[in-house]
């Protein structure tokens, strides 16, 4: 069984200075298995988060490239958004 939640901007937290065009994309998530996390937009492939709690969390973008490593999977997860801009 895998696990399945979004992330989306909350309308009352995003800038309003932020055109729609240029609004955070809506990545879908899926917990595939223990420390692994695969992002999706619109269907394909956006990015992976692996790691476990307490240890730095590895994130990597679309193509593979290592985009950093982070204390949480939710600031991975943030970051993911933000290059995704």
């Amino acid at each position: 069984m895998s696990l399945l939640f979004d992330s989306v901007p909350s309308t009352t937290t995003a800038p309003e200075s932020i055109s729609p065009d240029r609004a955070m994309p809506h990545l879908r998530w899926e917990l595939v298995f223990d420390g692994v996390w695969l992002a999706r937009h619109d269907g394909r492939f956006a990015g992976m988060v692996q790691g476990t709690p307490g240890e730095k969390m590895k994130l990597t973008d679309a193509r593979g490239n290592l985009c950093g490593l982070y204390a949480s999977f939710d600031d991975a997860r943030d970051a993911l958004v933000a290059r995704s801009n």
